[in-house]
């Protein structure tokens, strides 16, 4: 054989291999859609609140928080998969018994005002479309008697 023929082998083989270790052996032209597949509730970073989720509904997420003066807290979250392609979710909360007592922005943020018992039900919702995935959440403020 040819120096030429097997030279030209050995930069295709090599080439072959970093291709494949670039891009796998699955090449897309396109990025597919990766969808959301499960939404979960973590604990707070500040230490704020604990998810919790009990036997019997496995599928809603529990929040006890003790109130005290001007609390506030972020509600915090983890989309799955990693590499979903939208990440983007919403809250949506029933606070109307509530109003001016509790407030919950579009982006998770918690801010009570009034030392009451309450508990307020929602839902973090993805907004990947058709296939949008949600987790009921509730939280339960408690009343704080050294405020």
């Amino acid at each position: 054989m040819k120096k030429s023929v097997v030279l030209a082998i050995m930069v295709i083989y090599v080439f072959a291999i970093v291709v494949v270790g670039l891009w796998g052996i699955k090449t897309y032209f396109f990025n597919p859609t990766v969808y959301v597949s499960e939404i979960k509730l973590v604990d707070s970073e500040d230490g704020a609140y604990k998810v919790e989720t009990t036997p019997d509904q496995p599928d809603v997420d529990y929040i006890r928080v003790d109130y005290k003066k001007d609390l506030k807290f972020q509600l915090y979250y983890r989309v799955l998969p990693d590499d979903a392609s939208n990440k983007t979710v919403e809250f949506d909360f029933d606070i109307s018994k509530y109003v001016g007592k509790i407030e919950i922005t579009e982006v998770g943020e918690v801010l009570v005002y009034a030392n009451e018992r309450m508990t307020i039900d929602g839902y973090i919702r993805s907004r990947d479309g058709v296939k949008a995935k949600s987790r009921k959440i509730r939280i339960m403020i408690r009343v704080s008697e050294s405020v």
